[in-house]
């Protein structure tokens, strides 16, 4: 034994006679969070990654630092009668305008609960897409597609939700696992209530 981390024999299997496969867990063997890293480093590794949902006829697509985008997908016969996905409508919901830079993690970090929102988050702005072909403010003036993403704690990178919030404009959920590391993300473990019960001809506490 050793002041390290305790080590557990999760599984053994005999794979063949006399030949065994051990699974062995231990959190020493887990990556640790990098120290004093910002939401901003931390987010790096999202760069080039795209995330796709699909909600009934509409797919929406984000992708990190770059842009968003709605589209319609349908099947259609190529020249040689096979099935092929063909984009029948897209919008651009924007490109990369601001956001996800800052080092100060005062700036950049939304705190869970501060406007009602019940996770922290990272917010990413995506403006300048296909204008709106609706008359927003009934002013005349041209409006363009945008989204706010918001970026929280996940077990994997998924655009989770999509919400329209106002005309042309949508804000997107996306889970990573990347800001989880990140004291501001840090989520409590679940726990749930134990009831002990002693056993057959145990002692039993007074009343």
């Amino acid at each position: 034994t050793g002041s390290g981390p305790a080590a557990f024999i999760t599984s053994v299997d005999e794979v063949e006679l006399c030949t065994y496969d051990v699974a062995v867990c231990s959190p020493a063997l887990c990556a640790a969070a990098t120290p004093n890293a910002t939401a901003a480093l931390l987010l790096k590794a999202l760069e080039g990654v795209c995330l796709q949902r699909h909600e009934g006829w509409w797919s929406f697509e984000f992708c990190y630092k770059k842009g968003a985008r709605q589209f319609h997908v349908e099947t259609v016969d190529n020249a040689d009668g096979r099935k092929q996905a063909k984009v029948a409508a897209e919008f651009s919901l924007g490109g990369f305008a601001a956001g996800a830079d800052a080092d100060d993690d005062a700036t950049l970090v939304v705190p869970e609960g501060l406007d009602g929102w019940d996770k922290a988050r990272v917010e990413v702005e995506y403006a300048d897409g296909t204008p709106c072909d609706v008359d927003v403010d009934g002013d005349g003036i041209e409006r363009r597609r945008a989204v706010t993403a918001r970026l929280v704690c996940g077990e994997t990178n998924a655009l989770t939700s999509v919400v329209e919030d106002r005309t042309c404009h949508y804000v997107f959920t996306v889970t990573t696992p990347e800001l989880c590391g990140h004291p501001a993300f840090a989520v409590a473990p679940a726990t749930r209530p134990m009831t002990c019960v002693p056993e057959d001809g145990a002692p039993r506490p007074p009343p």
